[in-house]
């Protein structure tokens, strides 16, 4: 069992940093990934800071 050992290999283990592609400057010869979970992923990030500052913000003007 091996990560990407090439055909001499009896079985795969397929790392989710790999498969998402969230390894900044690397993405290894297996790996084709298919997505843009790296951008997703920020852009959900982003989204949910400015959902939790607006939230926070209308607590602070109820008190």
């Amino acid at each position: 069992i091996g990560i990407g050992s090439g055909a001499d290999c009896d079985g795969q283990i397929l790392v989710t940093t790999d498969l998402w592609a969230t390894s900044p400057d690397y993405i290894p010869r297996h790996v084709q990934p298919n997505m843009q979970v790296p951008i997703e992923m920020r852009q959900a990030v982003g989204d949910w800071m400015k959902s939790f500052k607006t939230a926070e913000a209308q607590e602070l003007k109820r008190d």
